[in-house]
């Protein structure tokens, strides 16, 4: 299952919108990077995101270091294990969370939770800007990112609306 891949045309619209300054940009500086695939397996591969904890088959937690709020964002690579001590001036770290309960014997509800933390003053103030327009947006991928994580139980992985 592809994160990236997202249910629903106004998540998909919110990320074409936000990925928009680095195409810009591209324009002048060859080709934009290509796009990150999230996966569960990609993510011990090489994406900006990594896998900072899991309780296999209950709950698994993301984490990401970078300047998200920058119009192109710049991202940092971290180990997992130095994610908590992460302190550069200048960035944010950001974790997402997901966590399966059970709900009755056939069904499990699923809840998302994403947290941010900043290393210093200055980039609270960066990062509260950049919140203050993109909250709205933000919304609506993480449902998204719920709804493509349900169809994907439903289906067993199978592709298509």
């Amino acid at each position: 299952m592809d994160l990236t891949e997202l249910r629903g045309g106004v998540a998909g619209f919110a990320v074409w919108f936000r990925e928009a300054p680095e195409r810009w940009r591209a324009r002048d500086r060859g080709p934009a990077r290509e796009r990150t695939r999230l996966t569960w397996s990609d993510l011990d591969a090489g994406t900006d995101w990594m896998i900072l904890g899991e309780n296999p088959g209950h709950e698994i937690v993301l984490g990401a270091v970078g300047k998200f709020w920058r119009p192109v964002v710049k991202w940092v690579p971290c180990e997992p294990r130095d994610f908590p001590d992460f302190a550069t001036p200048g960035f944010g770290k950001v974790v997402w969370s997901f966590t399966a309960h059970p709900y009755g014997e056939r069904r499990t509800l699923l809840s998302s939770e994403i947290r941010v933390t900043l290393t210093d003053p200055q980039a609270w103030l960066s990062f509260r800007r950049y919140w203050r327009i993109s909250t709205p947006a933000v919304r609506i991928i993480s449902r998204a990112v719920l709804r493509t994580i349900k169809h994907n139980a439903e289906t067993g992985g199978a592709t298509g609306p």
